[in-house]
């Protein structure tokens, strides 16, 4: 189990299960010293397991076809498509991308590939050019009343020197691009504004919006409106209104009294 984007470490903590058509299991065929936490079902039917830090080994399989279906994504990731294989002759085939042939004394790979869940906040005027409104100060956090661990969420965009991350609610100062938030564990969140930047008016509402183990993003009916394109939500601004004032232009003799001075002409 991977990281789509690439590189060489185990996903830990994604729960798999394997089937085979018209394959039955034993004990035989799994490594509980490899990954403790593999198990054939009591009818024989399946094998499932824990993705560790290492791969997972399973052993002598007989010739048929079989599917690997991801059950539980790790945190922060969507649960990806399933992958079948076939197992002929003692060879292992399937597509390329997935499964690796036996080389020598090294059995084949089978291996899935994981995409970190992904949405991206936007700030904007109302009414306005389209453009990134900088310098508003921006929280996400679990849906009020919930926890949710976010210590191992990833930022770009924005003002990186003011993003903060205390596990449990993400702040950051928004600059002339969009923030990505990377690995979002599933659950309901909040995205609120608690500093408007000046010359606008603070955002009234909260935008309500939930993470799906597919990593799609939802929002409710009132916040459709937020949400566009690839999980991408956005929070608008309106420009600050300042009431134009009345002034009383006034003329009197320097001495004193209170009668006005007539005849005087002014320029402003």
């Amino acid at each position: 189990k991977k990281d789509a984007t690439g590189g060489d470490d185990e996903l830990k903590g994604a729960e798999f299960t394997l089937t085979g058509e018209g394959i039955t299991f034993s004990d035989t065929n799994v490594d509980k010293i490899n990954n403790p936490t593999i198990s054939v079902s009591a009818d024989g039917k399946k094998i499932t397991f824990t993705g560790q830090d290492k791969k997972t080994l399973i052993k002598s399989l007989p010739d048929g076809k079989y599917t690997l279906t991801e059950d539980t994504a790790p945190k922060g990731y969507a649960i990806t498509s399933a992958v079948t294989f076939t197992v002929e002759n003692g060879a292992v085939t399937g597509a390329e991308k997935n499964v690796k042939a036996a080389e020598g004394s090294n059995p084949a790979v089978v291996t899935m590939f994981d995409d970190a869940i992904k949405a991206t906040f936007s700030k904007k005027v109302l009414d306005g050019d389209g453009k990134e409104l900088p310098d508003a100060k921006i929280e996400a956090r679990a849906k009020e009343g919930t926890t949710i661990d976010l210590s191992g969420v990833v930022q770009t965009g924005g003002s990186p020197e003011n993003y903060i991350n205390n596990g449990s609610v993400i702040s950051w100062t928004t600059g002339e691009t969009p923030v990505e938030l990377s690995k979002l564990p599933a659950g309901e969140y909040e995205m609120v504004e608690t500093g408007a930047p000046d010359g606008y008016e603070l955002a009234a509402t909260t935008i309500k919006f939930t993470v799906g183990e597919d990593g799609k993003v939802t929002v409710g009916e009132a916040f459709t409106e937020n949400l566009s394109g690839n999980n991408v939500i956005t929070m608008y601004d309106k420009v600050k209104i300042v009431e134009k004032p009345d002034v009383e232009i006034s003329k009197k003799d320097a001495t004193g009294g209170d009668d006005e001075l007539k005849g005087a002409e002014f320029t402003l």
